[in-house]
């Protein structure tokens, strides 16, 4: 499977990281640079962003931008299945061993799986890997620093995101447009540096509560412009679905 990770030009020491991590498992891996969201100009800004955009800061716009190029080398190159990792992921053998149970369970509806942790999931695996790993569906997560994805999964990403709107990580709003199917792994394989509390890639200057509620405010509006189709599917989900569904919430 071939592996992506994304790595912002001036963490050199993040990169280093990687390598070793990456060379010593023999996986096969490529550094790309990540779109450094502080030297994106006004003019960058509005072109490659919608005026209805829950990617508020620099940051967070240069992440979105990083993720989709990954997406668009894996359209253009015909790449079927890749990992892609953020530069303060931490993986090891059992990463390695459950990549290789994804290859063989070969999905081909549009699919990202997570191997992150995550916020919630539906209590009933879909997929049983190694022993004591399963797959699950999910209804709610928030991380980006490690998840497998395919090739249909990446071009639908490509039509849906870009102009960038929304932040690289938001899972969720994926499944509620019916963009891909989000699932992950249980236990998680993948984890964060300690020392590391954000990527670089996503760094912006959350001490400012107007950040917050600029934020909660955006949100609230792009709601309001949900389309008619992807209004139903979220009643039907809160109504219908979700209460006969057993969702288990982890720490």
């Amino acid at each position: 499977m071939k592996v992506f990770v994304i790595n912002m030009a001036r963490s050199t020491e993040r990169r280093a990281s990687m390598e070793q991590q990456l060379s010593l498992l023999n996986l096969d891996y490529e550094i790309v640079e990540a779109v450094d969201g502080s030297k994106l100009s006004y003019t960058d800004i509005m072109r490659e962003t919608r005026p209805l955009n829950y990617a508020l800061s620099c940051g967070e716009v240069g992440c979105a931008l990083s993720h989709i190029n990954i997406y668009r080398r894996i359209t253009s190159e015909d790449i079927p299945l890749a990992l892609i990792l953020e530069d303060d992921a931490l993986i090891d053998y059992r990463s390695v061993e459950i990549m290789s149970g994804i290859e063989e369970r070969n999905t081909l509806p549009p699919t990202v799986t997570l191997l992150t942790e995550i916020s919630q999931y539906i209590d009933k695996p879909t997929f049983s890997l190694k022993e004591g790993y399963y797959i699950y569906d999910v209804p709610e997560a928030s991380r980006s620093h490690g998840y497998i994805i395919n090739q249909s999964a990446a071009r639908k990403l490509i039509e849906s995101l870009y102009p960038i709107w929304m932040v690289a990580d938001r899972w969720q709003t994926l499944r509620e447009y019916s963009v891909c199917k989000i699932d992950a792994v249980i236990p998680s394989v993948v984890r964060r540096s300690a020392h590391s509390e954000i990527s670089t890639i996503q760094v912006y200057d959350n001490s400012s509560k107007w950040l917050d509620d600029k934020k909660i405010a955006l949100w609230k509006e792009i709601k309001k412009h949900l389309p008619l189709k992807v209004k139903m599917m979220r009643c039907i989900w809160t109504a219908l679905v979700r209460p006969f569904l057993k969702v288990k919430k982890l720490s």
